[in-house]
């Protein structure tokens, strides 16, 4: 079983963001290689701390580590990073109150147990290239900030 979990610090395109007060971390769990790159890259520029995840496990043994505003951005429809076994294993034990989920679909309904999840504060369609993450990004990271809302 291989289990991918990876950290971007620095990108040679990106530039130097300001450190704030409170560590902003961005936790994508999604088994695209390519799309998690560029999803990371996009926080970055957004002033964000990009950790990848491959599947629901490998999210599951980092999220405890992580400190302040934690958004984690979920697939929830894909068997391979197995998204709703995520938020179902976080129903049962409940994250600590910074930790805030996005999930994102690919048109498939949205199971009622996550839309009843109180940490669950949004749905986005999932990109369906690269190309796709800095908009993506652009809306959920360069608002004021994510209220909880479902």
């Amino acid at each position: 079983m291989f289990i991918l979990v990876r950290q971007i610090r620095h990108h040679p395109k990106i530039r130097v963001v300001q450190e704030t007060e409170q560590p902003r971390t961005l936790l994508v769990v999604d088994a695209s290689f390519d799309l998690g790159n560029a999803l990371a890259v996009a926080a970055i520029e957004h002033g964000w701390d990009p950790f990848l995840a491959g599947n629901s496990e490998a999210a599951l043994s980092i999220l405890p580590g992580l400190l302040g505003e934690v958004l984690v951005l979920v697939d929830l429809g894909s068997a391979v990073s197995r998204g709703l076994a995520l938020v179902l294993t976080l129903r049962r034990n409940p994250p600590p109150p910074g930790v805030r989920v996005v999930v994102m679909t690919s048109g498939q309904p949205i199971p009622e147990a996550v839309r009843r999840s109180p940490f669950v504060v949004g749905a986005v369609r999932r990109p369906r290239h690269p190309s796709e993450a800095a908009a993506l990004m652009a809306v959920l990271l360069g608002g004021a900030g994510l209220a909880p809302q479902v």
